[in-house]
């Protein structure tokens, strides 16, 4: 009809939202409702500081500690998401994929699945979750940080609705630090540090479901024949009600243990060739040591803690065993574990630091720094150039 009214309600407004606005509204009047936080104050935000090689086992320890209805996890790439379905379905969790190249009819089979409690999680793209809504899902799980706090705003979203409790964890490597303060300013919401779960809040939860389990069997009717047969094993073989229960118990947890030993603190001993094997107490740290250059310096505004964040999180070296870090203008140097692998030298060679590539290589004991350092006279070094110059003179005298 000529006479109508149109009306064009989005969480943000960016570009292609106003682009659409402007096409299919006449003179829209723009109203913004303000709060002080634009995240729902019903969620509570954590993040925890995981490293890059161990966010599987991070995530599997994070969900075996707590106690969700269904959770949403977002992952950056398409590929991921079917990739970590498979690994959580691996590991016992009814989950699936949803990102943009399955059909619409299979994404409405999976979300009702979700809805229905036949699945617990979901494993999505930013892309294919808008618009998701859910009642069941508790938790939001940014397994991949997002890149900006307008993707984040999205994400969390999908929890916490319609004045319901929701719970967000986001996932922040040490490289990441930086996306953890834009979506922190661009929020105006400070996010509460999560430790990782230690071995006895886990097996507290596990405790916690078995005796759940044991009240929801309870509760069914349909237990006269098991009834029966027990009655019938206790009078054939006189063991207490208590001793058959355990025994049951025993058997339906398999021959996996049911509780999580807490491991003893390992010995701070330096690993040798990254990884294979460990030295005795005795042997010196810094003589299993060899000195690198990185093609990163001051005047790329990198701090050691910039360097040491970026190796440890791609090379899967602990922190403590990155030494010696010395920045100078243009480069800088650091003690590594020696016997490094190829793969993982290689590998170092493209990771990036504030803007540059690390180009990793050997520093032979021959080639001390010199662009700023000085020598014990208090002058600079005399640079290769003059140094040519020199040589020609002689030679030239000589003839």
């Amino acid at each position: 009809p000529k006479q109508r009214q149109i009306a064009l309600f989005s969480a943000t407004i960016p570009t292609p939202i106003r682009n659409i606005s402007k096409r299919y509204l006449n003179k829209p009047e723009q109203i913004t409702i303000e709060a002080k936080s634009i995240t729902a104050d019903t969620v509570r935000q954590r993040y925890v500081l995981v490293n890059g090689r161990e966010k599987l086992d991070s995530l599997t320890t994070i969900l075996e500690s707590m106690t969700f209805n269904a959770i949403i996890i977002f992952v950056r790439t398409k590929i991921a998401t079917v990739e970590l379905s498979e690994k959580l379905a691996a590991r016992g969790y009814a989950c699936a994929a949803l990102n943009g190249d399955i059909t619409q009819k299979l994404r409405e089979q999976t979300i009702r699945r979700l809805k229905s409690g036949k699945l617990d999680m979901l494993i999505a793209t930013d892309v294919a979750a808008r618009g998701l809504d859910v009642k069941r899902i508790s938790h939001v799980i940014n397994y991949d940080i997002p890149n900006d706090p307008e993707a984040y705003t999205h994400r969390i979203g999908r929890t916490g609705r319609m004045g319901c409790e929701g719970e967000t964890i986001l996932f922040v490597t040490p490289r990441e630090k930086h996306l953890l303060r834009i979506i922190e300013k661009g929020t105006s919401k400070k996010i509460e540090r999560m430790s990782m779960p230690t071995a006895e809040v886990i097996n507290q939860e596990r405790i916690q479901r078995f005796k759940q389990s044991i009240t929801n069997a309870l509760e069914v009717n349909e237990n006269q024949l098991f009834r029966t047969i027990i009655e019938e094993y206790q009078n054939e073989t006189g063991h207490s009600a208590i001793s058959i229960a355990t025994a049951l118990a025993k058997l339906s947890k398999g021959s996996e243990p049911f509780l999580i030993v807490s491991e003893k603190k390992k010995e701070k001993s330096k690993p040798n060739g990254f990884g294979k094997g460990r030295k005795s107490k005795q042997a010196k740290p810094e003589r299993d040591m060899e000195r690198f250059r990185i093609e990163v310096g001051i005047n790329h505004d990198v701090k050691a803690s910039n360097i040491v964040g970026a190796i440890s999180n791609e090379a899967g070296v602990e922190s403590r065993y990155i030494k010696n870090v010395t920045i100078y203008d243009d480069y800088a140097t650091l003690d590594l574990p020696n016997e490094m692998p190829r793969n993982i030298f290689n590998m170092l060679k493209k990771v990036w630091v504030c803007g540059k590539q690390l180009n990793i290589s050997y520093l032979s004991e021959k080639s001390e720094p010199t662009n700023k350092k000085r020598n014990k006279k208090g002058k600079k070094p005399p640079s290769k150039k003059k140094q040519h110059t020199k040589s020609k003179r002689k030679r030239s005298r000589k003839r």
